[in-house]
């Protein structure tokens, strides 16, 4: 019997067709949960804010974007912190994926500014002091120290670091999709670079930035890329797309009318227009 069984196992390993689907079929539907949220989700609090953007660092720590102003909630004190800079203008976004190299980025006139994990300025990289025609779009962060930057002028994204050296950049984009339009949100995971565009799916590039593949998933805005999977809110669902497998599972969401959202290991965040709601996951999702 054990050698019939071993004889199996051989067999579905050597099919990667026969792998795959039973992969699907029994395996990868026990790893997430049922589409029924009442059984993932448990309210733990929320926070009265009318926030254009948020994203959480690795340590639970929630980063807002009020006003144009950074506030940085502590996640074990619930304690705020404030960073505003009338000088260099309003943030538009925030990338805390390196929680001691946390990057806020002002699209006009074209600024970063690098934090500590508290929220204590580090450094400003400031646009208008190399040469650049006109400030970048949009900006992410990179390995290294670099960070990546998109620039309408001539449709790349480049990766460079605070010195202004070049380190990799991609072909225009026009190149690559005729009907690429412009970035909606970019983040680099795992030695690959990811950036979205609502009417043309997700673009995939190494680190070098050459291009890989494309993602046929449209009307998505913000995403995540954590395990192999990249999650994204639609809807009244989160949704799990395996890169592996190029499968997609969903788990419903406790609430409907949303901004956007955020998942650790820990905590689901949803953005509403009146406050930011926090519910801790029932089971290990990941």
């Amino acid at each position: 019997m054990l050698m019939i069984f071993s004889l199996l196992v051989k067999r579905l390993l050597s099919n990667k067709t026969l792998y795959k689907a039973v992969f699907l079929a029994i395996v990868f539907p026990l790893l997430l949960p049922s589409a029924n949220s009442n059984n993932h989700f448990t309210y733990k609090y929320s926070i009265k804010t009318n926030a254009s953007f948020f994203t959480v660092d690795p340590l639970n720590n929630i980063f807002l974007i009020e006003s144009g102003n950074i506030i940085r909630v502590d996640n074990k004190s619930g304690k705020k912190k404030h960073y505003s800079n009338p000088s260099i203008g309003s943030f538009n976004l925030i990338d805390a994926s390196n929680s001691l190299n946390v990057m806020g980025f002002i699209k006009n006139p074209g600024v970063i500014v690098f934090f500590d994990k508290n929220l204590t300025e580090k450094d400003i990289f400031d646009f208008r002091n190399f040469q650049f025609q006109e400030p970048p779009e949009m900006s992410c962060n990179s390995r290294q120290d670099g960070f990546w930057v998109y620039s309408a002028e001539n449709w790349k994204f480049s990766r460079v670091d605070r010195k202004n050296n070049l380190l990799a950049e991609t072909r225009p984009m026009y190149m690559i999709n005729q009907e690429f339009y412009k970035p909606c949100f970019m983040t680099e995971a795992k030695s690959k670079f990811y950036v979205s565009d609502k009417n043309n799916g997700i673009f995939v590039f190494d680190i070098f930035g050459g291009f890989l593949y494309n993602i046929p998933i449209n009307n998505i805005c913000y995403f995540q890329v954590r395990n192999d999977n990249l999650i994204y809110f639609k809807n009244k669902n989160l949704y799990f797309y395996n890169l592996l497998l190029q499968s997609k599972l969903s788990i419903e969401l406790p609430i409907k009318n949303y901004k956007m959202g955020y998942i650790t290991n820990e905590f689901i965040y949803i953005l509403t227009n009146e406050e930011l709601i926090v519910y801790s996951l029932n089971k290990n999702i990941f």
